[in-house]
């Protein structure tokens, strides 16, 4: 299986201080009108609404690996194993990509939620 890394993460006050979703905004129309074959987003969708999402970046820090940069699943649907098979598949699109890279991601460091799911599906905290 892929080994993946997990450094803690904080957002800097001033990032929090600027619009951030006018700038998550144009981050991710420019990923979805404009993508890159060195992107992955995987939408999953019930009765045409979403439920939840995820994003893989290969070029983000290649010294990592892949970065999962986004998996979300849809409050309430929490705990379903959608979470794991969105992570799942991902994963297997870096094997495809970019056989024998890591993957890895940020958390935020008060997530305590995604930091256990990360370290069941083998995560380690490295930072």
């Amino acid at each position: 299986m892929s080994e993946f890394l997990e450094p803690l993460y904080y957002l800097s006050d001033a990032y929090l201080d600027t619009d951030i979703v006018a700038e998550r905004a144009r981050v991710w129309q420019a990923r979805l009108v404009l993508p890159s074959d060195r992107q992955y987003v995987l939408l999953a969708e019930e009765a045409d609404n979403l439920v939840g999402f995820a994003c893989v970046l290969l070029d983000e820090e290649p010294a990592w690996g892949a970065c999962l940069d986004n998996l979300h699943v849809r409050p309430g649907l929490t705990g379903q194993g959608l979470g794991s098979r969105l992570f799942m598949q991902s994963l297997r699109w870096v094997a495809q990509a970019e056989p024998n890279w890591a993957m890895h991601l940020f958390v935020l460091a008060g997530n305590t939620a995604a930091r256990r799911f990360y370290v069941r599906h083998g995560g380690e905290l490295v930072e």
